[in-house]
């Protein structure tokens, strides 16, 4: 039996899957910064890593917080 879900969970669930989405797409530019590195170094190259590292941890938290909250409430509910 599938339950009905408020606007409110519905509204995180959409930003967690956000978050997620975001943290690939900082992932990709992350390995992309690297590679460009080697042939042309830069010295804010560690500034931009470190930005997008910190996107990428921020967007995998939330999203795994998320996810752990909602498997308790499911749990909960059984």
């Amino acid at each position: 039996m599938r339950t009905e879900r408020s606007a409110a969970e519905r509204t995180v669930e959409h930003r967690a899957n956000n978050a997620l989405g975001a943290a690939g797409i900082a992932l990709l530019f992350l390995l992309e910064t690297v590679v460009i590195h080697q042939k042309q170094p830069h010295p804010a190259s560690p500034y931009i890593w470190t930005l997008l590292g910190a996107v990428m941890v921020f967007g995998l938290a939330y999203y795994v917080r998320f996810r752990l909250r909602r498997a308790a409430r499911s749990k909960a509910a059984r």
